[in-house]
């Protein structure tokens, strides 16, 4: 389910959700992902890749950094769903540099 996708169902089932990042050394996940993007290719296919990798990371530490929720009127007719995505993307993003950071838009 992509951004725009994860606003239209948030705000069909009134629900709000929690944003969240998740950091470990996966190489293999985002280097797919990019090609797949360079190529124009528009499924998903490093989602196949997901469980190998983390598997890869048995006794190693992966930190997941949940943000606060975020109720479903957040997303209004202020932005589209896709200027919504990149708001979102940018919050979990400094989410890793500040984990009480508040999205507030």
């Amino acid at each position: 389910m992509n951004g725009k996708n994860l606003y239209q169902q948030s705000k069909k089932i009134q629900e709000g959700y929690y944003s969240a990042t998740l950091t470990a050394e996966i190489q293999t996940f985002f280097i797919t992902g990019e090609i797949r993007k360079q190529i124009g290719i528009k499924q998903n296919i490093e989602m196949l890749y997901l469980v190998d990798e983390l598997y890869k990371q048995y006794n190693r530490t992966i930190n997941i950094t949940l943000g606060k929720m975020i109720p479903w009127q957040t997303f209004d007719r202020r932005f589209t769903d896709v200027q919504w995505a990149a708001k979102m993307r940018e919050h979990v993003y400094n989410l890793e540099k500040d984990p009480s950071a508040v999205f507030a838009y």
